[in-house]
């Protein structure tokens, strides 16, 4: 299967400084998820 990247817009840094760092952490978690399943269930 094909690895799939993702590529964030500059104003994704500011918009997570307003969001707790562990709820970061699942977000990346679930992002990188992505580029080898890009359709999850």
């Amino acid at each position: 299967m094909s690895k799939y990247s993702v590529i964030f817009k500059p104003s994704v840094e500011k918009d997570l400084r307003k969001i707790p760092d562990v709820v970061i952490d699942l977000i990346f978690e679930r992002i990188e998820g992505l580029t080898s399943e890009p359709f999850p269930h």
